[in-house]
């Protein structure tokens, strides 16, 4: 949902999509440069349909997420499975109840774990979830009974503790010797604790090689570099009418808006203000360029809009950088409305009035609600929690635009319609590929400085998958990278990403794209949907029985 305020602590809102990005994050992490040792022990989280955190007088700590079997099975489980199967060593269980059962101690959930996923590492609560236990969801009543059932009922080897005493410190050699704690339970427990420790190679000798990395390989050049190419991927083009962008460098440009200038923050979970502006200057050093903040991202003052009207009337081009930082959504600060807070869109008004090229550059943590400005700008590109960097790269032209979005952006009224704290995917207007609205842009949406074209699918049975290939026609004057999409299609209004890959062509060139599906994302009967979300698409009908 797009009220939830850490979304921008996650990969998405499609399963396939979270699952590939936690397995290739839990594979990354744990290293894979010597087969003796894990480099780093990886926790996935939060276990299980946690997304919601304080909302309108209900927070995580005593709210009832009611799941049908059908949603936690094919949108809440699967990217844990992903992260599980790519070798996670923890799972840590979330602070809310799931079908009336706290997580941590929920018997269902253990199921699923320990036996449909197979998971034999260790869960770890979220922090102080046991110990608040009692004074927010009221399942047990004493401190010894929320103890055993998190160990027997939620098999919860540890409590992460901060901000109380920890209970199984405290409580666990007392219940274990009066007999209400199973000492193989607990024995258990520490197996798993200890093992991803011996894995890692924490009782071993100086030869474990991952000890020897130092400070000095953070903010390497090769590590900058790399993050500086992600944020130029994931800059997404949503609209550009009439070809407005990219702008020509030099000139008089006018960088306006709360996001203009940086902000730096030192605590922890914040978010900094990248600074359009300063990325503006590094990439189009010869154009003269003025920035005003014209209102700050939350509060109803306009003194500043005079400044940043006159700024755009005096330009040959303006960049308009609006969004939200971890003042507006953030752990623990989940939004009511997700539209544009303050007086941003009173703003943008002003400045689009003026006439002059205008992009609208969104830094946003989560999928702001734009009717408006969709209705008003010419040119608007999501941007995420980039440097400024990267946004300006896309907006002169110096890279080529490949951002997908990985969330459905809706309309206002979606927060009106669809209660945030129903947790069923059906709930309202529907969440997601069950959204049965008008979106803003859909899931996968993401424009290029090129066009390109689909040429016909071929698919054939493959070692217990289904093989695609299809050919990528770049037919623009520039060369550019596109992810082709592949859905499965039961019905018309209903979608599931079943596949996705980047290609890059040159201009007027073509590539053969290949895909590897899963054959039960591939059912006889159905259809398969090849796209690049922003026009091109060819469809393929399976055929209703195998093939001889």
């Amino acid at each position: 949902d797009p009220r939830w305020g850490r979304n921008w602590e996650s990969y998405g809102e499609d399963p396939l999509l979270v699952g590939r990005a936690a397995a290739a994050y839990v594979r990354g992490a744990a290293g894979e440069d010597d087969p003796r040792y894990t480099k780093m022990v990886v926790t996935i989280k939060h276990f299980a349909a946690y997304s919601l955190d304080n909302y309108n007088g209900t927070d995580r700590y005593d709210f009832d997420a009611v799941v049908s079997d059908a949603d936690l099975n094919e949108t809440y489980f699967p990217a844990f499975q992903a992260g599980i199967d790519a070798g996670a060593a923890g799972v840590m269980c979330s602070y809310n109840s799931v079908n009336g059962v706290p997580a941590c101690m929920n018997p269902a959930l253990r199921d699923a774990l320990r036996g449909r996923f197979g998971f034999r590492g260790y869960v770890v609560s979220d922090t102080d979830a046991i110990s608040t236990e009692n004074n927010h969801h009221h399942y047990v009543h004493t401190d010894a009974e929320r103890v055993v059932r998190a160990v027997v009922d939620g098999e919860t080897d540890m409590e992460s503790s901060v901000g109380s005493t920890n209970l199984y410190v405290t409580l666990v050699p007392t219940l274990v010797r009066n007999g209400s704690l199973p000492e193989a339970l607990v024995d258990a427990a520490v197996a798993r604790i200890l093992t991803p420790r011996f894995n890692a190679g924490l009782f071993d000798s100086p030869d474990q090689p991952y000890a020897r990395i130092t400070k000095a390989a953070l903010r390497s050049a090769s590590h900058l570099e790399a993050a500086q190419d992600a944020a130029r991927q994931v800059v997404t083009l949503l609209q550009n009418r009439g070809g407005v962008l990219p702008f020509p460098k030099g000139g008089r440009v006018a960088v306006v808006g709360p996001h203009a200038a940086r902000v730096d923050v030192a605590k922890p979970k914040e978010w900094y203000h990248p600074g359009i502006a300063d990325g503006v200057r590094a990439v189009n050093p010869e154009a003269d360029v003025t920035e005003a903040a014209g209102c700050t991202l939350q509060g109803a003052s306009k003194a500043g809009f005079a400044a940043a009207v006159a700024a755009a009337q005096a330009a040959d081009y303006v960049v308009l950088a609006l969004g939200t930082d971890s003042a507006v959504e953030r752990e623990y600060k989940d939004r009511v409305a997700t539209t544009l807070s303050g007086v941003q869109d009173e703003l943008a008004a002003a400045v689009l009035a003026v006439g002059k090229p205008t992009a609208v550059m969104l830094v946003s943590l989560g999928a702001p609600a734009v009717d408006a400005l969709k209705a008003s700008a010419d040119a608007i590109l999501l941007g995420y929690t980039p440097d400024g960097r990267a946004p300006a790269e896309v907006i002169f032209g110096d890279t080529n635009p490949s951002g997908k979005l990985p969330f459905t952006m809706y309309p206002a009224a979606f927060a009106a319609r669809t209660d945030f704290k129903n947790m069923s995917m059906h709930a309202g207007d529907g969440r997601g590929k069950y959204y049965t609205g008008t979106p803003l842009w859909p899931f996968g949406y993401g424009l290029s400085y090129t066009t390109f074209v689909l040429g016909r699918p071929a698919c054939a049975p493959s070692d217990g998958a289904v093989a695609c290939t299809l050919t990528l026609s770049n037919t623009g004057a520039r060369g550019g990278a596109e992810v082709v999409q592949v859905y499965r299609r039961a019905a018309p209004a209903v979608k599931t990403l079943v596949g996705y890959t980047k290609v890059y062509v040159e201009a007027g060139q073509s590539a053969e794209v290949s895909l590897r599906i899963a054959a039960a994302d591939a059912p006889h009967g159905e259809q398969l949907l090849f796209t690049n979300g922003a026009g091109a698409a060819q469809t393929l009908s399976l055929p209703s029985a195998p093939q001889p």
